[in-house]
């Protein structure tokens, strides 16, 4: 049964039976109701261009853009499976002009794109690869288009599970390394999600 008081349920009837149990690592409708809600808080008012890796069916990005109309979103995704377009149309018919799409490995992708077009950011949304060397790579190249003091959130910060360790000791890493403050770790429901600031650039 969906939560209808998540901001995704008419993205997840536009994705039909692709929601239903079927699809690995979308946003959970606990955690796209707290992105949503983070973003409307008027102490994040200043957020307005948002970057994420892993895309996805569309989940994250639409609960950030259904949050206010001023709200920009980037999202590097490495899989074109079908879900994807799927989700992309129903973005892009949600809200047109809002919303970019790149493609490819995001360790090679965002480095490019930083260079080709200049891009800045107020936060970025980590929620891609589960290897470690991906997860801290992601947020190292963070810091080349987060602005400072702009905001950096890890999903999936499980050490407890296989799957989880990888993003767990990449956000331990860049703690200890002074590149970001952690502000708050979030669980709800399954999942468990960090919330930081980048203070080192």
């Amino acid at each position: 049964m969906q939560d209808s008081t998540s901001p995704n349920v008419e993205l997840n009837k536009h994705l039909g039976f692709l929601t239903l149990g079927r699809l690995e690592g979308f946003c959970i409708p606990e955690q796209a109701t707290w992105l949503q809600r983070y973003l409307q808080d008027p102490k994040h008012s200043e957020i307005k261009e948002i970057a994420e890796i892993g895309f996805n069916s569309g989940h994250s990005a639409n609960a950030f853009l259904s949050a206010r109309k001023d709200i920009k979103v980037t999202s590097f995704e490495k899989s074109k499976r079908r879900h994807v377009n799927k989700g992309k149309s129903y973005i892009d018919e949600a809200y047109p002009g809002r919303h970019e799409l790149i493609t490819g490995e995001s360790l090679i992708t965002l480095p490019v794109a930083v260079h080709r077009d200049n891009l800045s950011f107020d936060m970025l949304f980590i929620d891609g690869s589960h290897r470690f060397a991906n997860a801290y790579g992601d947020l190292m190249n963070g810091k080349q288009i987060v602005r400072k003091g702009g905001i950096a959130i890890m999903d999936d910060i499980l050490p407890h599970k296989l799957w989880g360790r990888g993003p767990a000791k990449a956000w331990e890493t860049v703690i200890e390394s002074g590149l970001i403050q952690e502000l708050e770790v979030v669980t709800a429901g399954p999942r468990t999600w960090a919330v930081g600031q980048y203070i080192n650039k």
